[in-house]
């Protein structure tokens, strides 16, 4: 009687380890993939975190605001975000006590990492995703 062999006796070293390879570098990948997000370090609510994951949000005390903040300082429309290519821009909406950045008072400009953004009381740290 002949012996039957199963197909995974059949398959190569260099098989399964061509699969290990690209199943470690698909996680790899996954792993890298950090998201843009806004980090509230002060004002009210405490210290939370806003991902950013629309091409164009609004920012103020609006609850349809995508990123919402409860401060009195904050204007109902206070600002916008909007993503070109790989970045976002920020511009203000005509709000009563304006957008510093970085400590200027700004009417749009792109951002970086790290920048502070100050809206009324409220203090947020901008984060590049990648």
């Amino acid at each position: 009687m002949g012996e039957k062999k199963d197909d995974w006796e059949n398959t190569t070293w260099d098989d399964a380890t061509s699969t290990a390879s690209k199943s470690r570098t698909t996680m790899k990948a996954m792993k890298k993939a950090k998201p843009f997000f806004l980090e509230q370090v002060e004002g009210p609510g405490g210290r939370r975190e806003f991902i950013l994951d629309q091409d164009v949000m609004t920012v103020g005390r609006l609850p349809e605001s995508e990123v919402r903040l409860d401060s009195n300082e904050v204007s109902r429309k206070h600002m916008l975000l909007k993503k070109i290519g790989d970045e976002y821009a920020c511009t203000d909406m005509e709000s009563h006590n304006g957008v510093f950045l970085n400590g200027i008072k700004i009417h749009s400009a792109t951002l970086r990492e790290g920048d502070t953004i100050q809206l009324g009381d409220v203090i947020l740290i901008y984060h590049e995703g990648s």
